[in-house]
């Protein structure tokens, strides 16, 4: 029964800190809109790319974000450079998608 708390709490932080990377992209587009390659910056490319796709795909796809991120790192120990690793994920996957 454990176990199975510690994976959905782990779930759980996973999730909140990908919707927090999402978020703030969104919310402060100007800090994350440096333009690289006459590309848009990341802030603007999810903007754009969340009026594509709708609120409630973009929640589906941090649920899936969190699974991948969770079944990639499962059984883990962190060590303090958890926040840095999802962010680090996120921009990969983000970077990758757009």
């Amino acid at each position: 029964m454990e176990t199975n708390q510690n994976a959905r709490y782990s779930w759980a932080e996973t999730f909140y800190e990908v919707v927090s990377y999402l978020e703030r992209h969104l919310n402060s587009p100007e800090l994350y809109d440096h333009q690289e390659d006459g590309k848009l910056g990341m802030g603007m490319r999810i903007k754009e790319w969340r009026k594509e796709i709708g609120h409630a795909d973009l929640v589906e796809f941090a649920m899936h974000c969190a699974d991948q991120f969770e079944k990639k790192n499962e059984g883990r120990d962190w060590d303090g450079e958890f926040y840095d690793e999802v962010w680090e994920f996120m921009n990969t996957k983000m970077d990758n998608l757009l």
